[in-house]
């Protein structure tokens, strides 16, 4: 009996746990939930997030942030700059030098030859030589806005006319097609918001390529345009699409619109003006370009945007890489300077992306060429266009004087001696230098730099916050040239350009062009 184990009897005392140890297996069970939860909060876990029903929200884009960003982490051109001072000091500082020693010496040199000679004829002559002075040539100095205001005023508008539209329908043959050249932008049955638009950014009267463009635009017809920089090309294909985009179904975000452009500066400006002229409505815009936030731009993109401004590049890496973004639903696409997109060797990207849109969409082509390139585009993307034609292949732009500088054989190291003399004489301001490379670009802007002039530089080598304080920096004058290769050659809209000057190897180039 003593192996077996004994049973509590009824008369038996037995000992009750208290409350306190369910206390401290709760307070443990806390603790652990609390390491727990720090653990998680160490990894990024917020533990304080919950679902709303409203659901996410939307993601602002604001490209102005986005640019101010970039400029804080790289500051442009410091170390350039410093560098060229530094250099412009000590060189100052040893002329310096050299004038003074130069001044002492000729002053005992002329106290010596009055004691040999104390002739009143020798007396003059030695006085004449200290009085002699250098020939300096003055530099031309800026003007001011009143003379540049009355000077302006002065032009005959008679004697540039603008050059009037030409129309052209497939459908009919290539007959010329009529269109009003007085049609203003109150008779283009375009929405209040728009018109609240168009007179807040002083658009009083409509160009050429936009009085002929926008009526077409509206009915949905594809379009070929050519025209020149500068007409009015980013209003004359944004207006028409805005003015549809009003009228969208609003009940689930779609994107409709596509615009192409070549280079990011010109994505910027095209971006800038469109948000402009749909200040007054409820059109989302989003702008995927190279050098900017790349996860802004997928978050962007994700929501779907009403119109997405976009370079070719770009473009592709999001449409492989940002899941639940596709072209399947774009109503609209706009190829903005289709001539140098395919300069670019864009041409397998822009085949790329025109497969992936909406086989029913409306195709909008601008450009200020039209090249054999060009029009194997038209032929395959476009269906029964209307051809406009502001201006010719060999046109140029109104109210520009052209003059060419040869330099001859055996002189082409003093090429850039030239564009340095011309910078710094006759050219003194608003001027903008083109170069074939990156490094002759770099290199011109250091010499103007040693010279003592304002300049920049425009080129693939720089970052993107580098070349729109760049751009930012001649646009308010705070430099006086621009050296940039043929990144800047199209579409940009800088005002109060004066000179353009275009550094060339040799003549058969210009004559190609």
């Amino acid at each position: 009996m003593t192996d077996l184990i004994g049973t509590i009897k009824d008369d038996d005392d037995v000992m009750v746990d208290t409350d306190n140890s369910d206390v401290e297996e709760e307070v443990t069970l806390v603790n652990a939930k609390q390491r727990e939860r720090k653990k998680m909060e160490s990894k990024g876990f917020n533990a304080s997030f919950s679902f709303t029903e409203e659901g996410v929200s939307e993601l602002q884009w604001s490209l102005d942030f986005a640019l101010e960003s970039i400029i804080k982490k790289k500051k442009v051109h410091s170390t350039l700059t410093k560098k060229i001072e530094e250099v412009r000091r000590k060189r100052l500082s040893q002329s310096k030098v050299v004038l003074q020693y130069s001044s002492s010496v000729r002053d005992n040199k002329t106290s010596e030859m009055c004691l040999l000679d104390e002739t009143s004829d020798s007396e003059d002559e030695i006085s004449n030589i200290g009085n002699v002075k250098a020939d300096k040539f003055k530099p031309l100095k800026k003007k001011t806005k009143k003379e540049e205001n009355s000077q302006n005023s002065n032009l005959d508008d008679n004697a540039f006319p603008l050059p009037l539209a030409e129309v052209k329908d497939s459908v009919y043959g290539e007959k010329s097609h009529s269109w009003d050249p007085t049609l203003g932008f109150q008779q283009m049955n375009l929405s209040r918001p728009l018109l609240k638009s168009i007179s807040k950014i002083n658009y009083t009267t409509p160009t050429p390529i936009q009085q002929a463009a926008i009526p077409i635009g509206l009915l949905g017809r594809d379009i070929c345009a050519c025209a020149a920089t500068g007409t009015g090309k980013t209003a004359a294909f944004m207006l028409p699409v805005l003015e549809r985009l009003l009228y969208r179904p609003s009940a689930t975000p779609v994107s409709r619109v596509l615009c192409l452009v070549p280079t990011r500066e010109l994505a910027v400006q095209v971006y800038s003006v469109t948000q402009q002229l749909a200040q007054h409505s409820s059109i989302r815009i989003c702008l995927a370009a190279g050098g900017l936030d790349i996860k802004s731009q997928e978050a962007a993109l994700r929501q779907s945007p009403d119109i997405i401004i976009a370079t070719p590049g770009r473009l592709i890496d999001h449409l492989h890489n940002t899941p639940s973004f596709d072209l399947r639903l774009i109503e609209i696409l706009i190829l903005d300077e289709a001539d140098r997109m395919l300069d670019e060797f864009f041409e397998d990207q822009m085949n790329e992306i025109i497969k992936l849109c909406s086989h029913q969409h409306q195709t909008l082509l601008f450009s200020a060429t039209m090249t054999e390139q060009v029009q194997e585009l038209v032929t395959v993307s476009l269906k029964d266009p209307v051809k406009i034609f502001v201006n010719s292949n060999t046109d140029v732009a109104p109210y520009l004087r052209q003059e060419f500088i040869r330099i001859r054989e055996n002189r082409e190291a003093d090429r850039e001696a030239v564009v340095a003399a011309l910078c710094s004489r006759s050219f003194v301001s608003n001027v903008l230098v083109f170069t074939q490379t990156k490094k002759q670009a770099h290199r011109m802007h250091i010499v103007f730099g040693l010279l003592g002039i304002k300049a920049g530089e425009l080129h693939g080598n720089l970052s993107q916050g580098q070349r729109l304080e760049s751009l930012k920096q001649f646009k308010t004058g705070e430099i006086d040239v621009l050296v940039c290769t043929d990144l800047a050659a199209r579409g940009l809209d800088i005002e109060n350009v004066k000179t353009v000057c275009i550094k060339r190897l040799s003549v058969n180039s210009i004559q190609d062009e």
